[in-house]
C-alpha cells in the first residue's frame, strides 16, 4: 500500500508537468514522512521520492508557471521567525565531532 505525501496531479498530453503546479509554491513536512508521491489522475504514482530526512520539502515557482516540480530531502532548514540563537541552537543543525561523518541517501523512482 502507498503510505506517505501523495499529490495528486494532473498528466498534460504534451507534458506531465504542463501548468500542474501553477500553485504550488512550497510545502515543508517536518517529521512526517518519508515517501513522496507524484500520482497520475489514475491514482499510480510516476515518481516517488524515498528518505530517511526530518524534512521534505516540495516546491515549484508558482509566479512563473514552471513545467517541474522539486522534491528535496533535507536535513536542514534556514533560520525560523525570530530566531536569534547560536548556529548550534538551530532546528534540525546537524553537528560533527572532529573525524566523525554524515553520510545520507535518498531514493528516486521513475514508474
Amino acid at each position: 500500500s502507498i503510505t506517505g505525501i501523495l499529490l495528486f496531479v494532473c498528466v498534460c498530453e504534451k507534458s506531465p508537468f504542463q501548468n500542474c503546479f501553477a500553485s504550488l509554491n512550497t510545502m515543508i513536512f517536518e517529521k512526517q514522512t518519508t515517501r513522496v508521491y507524484l500520482m497520475r489522475p489514475n491514482k499510480r504514482p510516476y515518481v516517488t521520492v524515498t528518505s530517511a530526512s526530518p524534512i521534505m520539502s516540495i516546491w515549484s515557482p508558482s509566479d512563473k508557471h514552471a513545467p517541474f516540480v522539486c522534491i528535496e530531502p533535507w536535513y536542514g532548514s534556514s533560520d525560523g521567525e525570530g530566531f536569534n540563537g547560536e548556529l548550534s541552537e538551530k532546528e534540525w543543525i546537524q553537528s560533527l565531532l572532529p573525524g566523525e561523518v554524515f553520510e545520507a541517501a535518498y531514493f528516486i523512482e521513475f514508474s
